[in-house]
């Protein structure tokens, strides 16, 4: 690949820690500056963090693959996912991580991924009826139709439920508000705003948007567990409900 992704304009100079504050509170990469996308190791403390940039992709690999027990994900990870992830693969750590992520593996092994493959192509070609829609030169919302497209491959694999525009619509706004709001209060915690004050600000209308999106999943799954033992569907969540934690 010659040429290097879009990406905000960096300022030429690392920023004080009152505007990198005031840059941050959009996006963790407005704060960036010239020699973050240059130097293979960084360092950056915040008031109440210590933030480490990892550009090297050998101790990237050591990290996230080689030595991944060595280092664990942050309590600061799990305090902004949890009101959306609760306690899951995505949040935890060691034994409780390791026993997750052994009653998962079974229905994401190949053979199930082959038989929800074709879901996930009607999801891509339902997409493409919906560009095909649009008139020549029209300026699409491409991120709001990637995340619709996840949402609904995700739907439809997972839980053999094709997710309408409606429905779409109302996970897409609650997910936007849970992104942006998580941005602002991981700004907050950075900085040690108190927790009444984070709330306000905006912590609390982040919990309402987690509380929607488990919502419309769980008006899918209830129904399903209460009757897990019907084999009429062969999707991943059908294989889950079957796994026994011995």
């Amino acid at each position: 690949m010659s040429e290097c992704p879009f990406f905000p304009k960096p300022y030429k100079n690392k920023a004080s820690t009152l505007l990198t504050f005031l840059l941050k509170r959009r996006s963790w990469l407005d704060g960036l500056y010239e020699r973050s996308y240059k130097m293979q190791t960084g360092y950056v403390k915040m008031p109440n963090f210590d933030l480490y940039v990892i550009n090297d992709t050998k101790e990237v690999k050591r990290m996230m693959v080689d030595e991944v027990r060595e280092f664990p994900k942050s309590a600061f990870l799990h305090e902004l996912l949890s009101p959306l992830l609760g306690e899951s693969i995505f949040t935890t750590n060691g034994e409780v991580w390791k026993k997750q992520r052994e009653l998962l593996r079974p229905s994401f092994e190949m053979t199930r991924i082959n038989k929800v493959f074709n879901l996930m192509s009607e999801a891509v070609a339902d997409m493409m009826d919906r560009f095909n829609k649009y008139p020549n030169h029209a300026v699409i919302e491409v991120d709001e139709a990637m995340t619709f497209i996840t949402a609904d491959v995700i739907f439809r694999t997972i839980m053999s439920s094709k997710l309408d525009e409606e429905k779409g619509k109302k996970i897409l706004n609650a997910f936007v508000t849970f992104q942006e709001q998580s941005v602002h209060t991981a700004m907050r915690r950075m900085f040690r705003f108190p927790k009444w004050l984070s709330y306000v600000l905006g912590d609390r209308k982040r919990a309402k948007a987690g509380d929607v999106i488990r919502q419309v999943l769980s008006d899918i799954i209830k129904p399903r567990y209460d009757m897990a033992d019907n084999a009429e569907f062969e999707d991943i969540l059908g294989s889950l409900l079957l796994v026994v934690d011995a």
